[in-house]
């Protein structure tokens, strides 16, 4: 059977699909991981007429921090009969989709569950297999050559996994980022053996340690009057560095609802940014996007004393909302700034004594 090509695996899985693929569930699925942007067009930009969002064939939204595509009815027109049902995806394929569909961090279990709801029976030994194949800082890869250089390049295709805390079934498996997990090779000891190493690391408890270390922000301090560009490009350089240390600093969890998909929790500062020295991990709450925006907006807001949430009366007629009022902020290393919450919690008082439009 002829393996078909990048252009018709894409279109070919948006197809089956049919409604909107996130990036990385779109790469497992086509075996892809490289080079798809040259194909499929800039999702930040617009798209170079030869692509196939340039050409109309396929939608793409940007959703927080990631990026989905859909189908049009064009690009549905234009697929090639031969890329309907060309390749059936193989076992790891299917875990490591499995794993972006449970937002991108879940135990061997549950992957294995998953797996089983959606292709039948799956064996728990085969994901086990296919996981540690996957995962950069798992020794076991080594019997499945996945790790091996091929014609002069590293199988970079299957560093995809993150092999975290537990063991067993209980094991959590991540998604791999290097800026958070660090860079990782192969290596042979004094002995001969094979094994692994970080050569470039970053890892949660390196940051956390650095960060316990940090006295707590104190608003006073904020730099004042920045010229808009210069505030404009400190931003834009603060930002990933200040959400990843957020991420570590609460354990990759909304500090509100406890939601732990990653793709959907922001970096929020409790103090408005006014400059890098108010990019600072104890400035900042990890939030869902919608609480990201309601506590912008004053509706939401932590007491300093005994970090309790206070949710506006306008929100609770909503459920949603509403259960969280009085619910105690979960705990983070390092905690946020009391003067940075209290700062926040009098500059939005006025918003409480009137009626939101």
């Amino acid at each position: 059977m002829t393996k078909e090509n990048q252009r018709d695996a894409i279109l070919r899985v948006l197809d089956q699909r049919g409604d909107w693929v996130w990036r990385q569930a779109l790469l497992a699925a086509t075996g892809h991981p490289k080079g798809y942007a040259a194909i499929i067009g800039n999702s930040l930009g617009t798209a170079s007429t030869d692509t196939l969002v340039g050409q109309g064939w396929v939608d793409v939204e940007k959703v927080g921090q990631n990026v989905r595509y859909r189908l049009t009815s064009l690009g549905s027109a234009n697929i090639s009969p031969t890329s309907k049902n060309v390749i059936e995806l193989t076992n790891w394929e299917k875990a490591l989709e499995v794993l972006v569909a449970l937002g991108g961090r879940a135990t061997r279990s549950q992957i294995h569950d998953r797996l089983v709801k959606e292709y039948g029976t799956f064996s728990m030994e085969n994901v086990r297999k296919d996981l540690t194949m996957l995962s950069v800082n798992d020794k076991g890869r080594f019997a499945y050559r996945a790790w091996e250089v091929r014609h002069g390049r590293p199988k970079v295709a299957l560093d995809h996994v993150y092999a975290a805390t537990g063991a067993g079934a209980n094991r959590v498996y991540e998604l791999y980022d290097p800026d958070i997990h660090g860079q990782w090779e192969v290596f042979r000891s004094a002995t001969g053996a094979l094994n692994l190493r970080r050569v470039k690391a970053l890892q949660d408890d390196d940051l956390r340690k650095q960060q316990d270390q940090v006295p707590e922000y104190d608003p006073a301090n904020a730099a004042e009057g920045k010229k808009r560009l210069l505030r404009e490009i400190a931003a834009r350089q603060g930002a990933p560095k200040f959400r990843k240390s957020l991420l570590v600093a609460f354990a990759r969890t909304c500090c509100i609802s406890g939601c732990n998909v990653v793709e959907i929790l922001e970096a929020a500062h409790i103090r408005p940014y006014d400059g890098p020295n108010t990019n600072h991990v104890t400035n900042g709450l990890l939030l869902r996007s919608d609480l990201h925006t309601l506590f912008d907006l004053g509706l939401i807001r932590i007491s300093s004393i005994g970090m309790k949430v206070v949710v506006h009366p306008h929100l609770h007629g909503h459920g949603e909302y509403a259960k969280y009022d009085g619910q105690k902020l979960i705990e983070s290393s390092p905690a946020p700034s009391k003067k940075a919450l209290a700062h926040h919690w009098n500059r939005n008082e006025e918003k409480w004594s009137v009626e939101p439009a």
